[in-house]
């Protein structure tokens, strides 16, 4: 069972779709959530929270969005030293397969189309953790 405790890294470039995806999160309990609206703030969040020795558990990330993307993040996190291994969910409103691939080729660790349900989330952040 995913630990409730866990720290968990949400990325998204819509306030709409955080704020969602936030509420869905906090109504099965998990309140240790941070957010960043791009890739670029969650690399400095990742760090950040690695130097402090607070790790985040677990990367929740859009695939599109400005400055850096959730393929660029997720292609980062793969190749960092610090948490190469760490379960990453991609979602994207494009379900083309082309797009699920390609994240799919880079390490994904779970892949969501938008919307999902809070159900969805949370069996796929579950099957992530393993």
């Amino acid at each position: 069972m995913f630990p409730i405790e866990a720290k968990i890294l949400l990325v998204d470039d819509s306030m709409m779709s955080l704020n969602l995806v936030r509420e869905q999160l906090r109504s099965e309990g998990f309140n240790n959530v941070v957010e960043a609206k791009n890739g670029k703030e969650a690399i400095q969040l990742l760090l950040q929270n690695y130097e402090k020795k607070s790790p985040i558990q677990v990367v929740l990330s859009d695939l599109k969005m400005p400055e850096t993307d959730g393929l660029q993040l997720l292609n980062f996190v793969r190749k960092s030293h610090f948490e190469p291994e760490i379960p990453f969910i991609m979602f994207s409103a494009d379900g083309d397969q082309r797009v699920r691939r390609a994240v799919l080729e880079a390490g994904v660790s779970g892949f969501l189309l938008k919307p999902f349900s809070t159900q969805e989330l949370m069996d796929k952040i579950c099957e992530v953790w393993g």
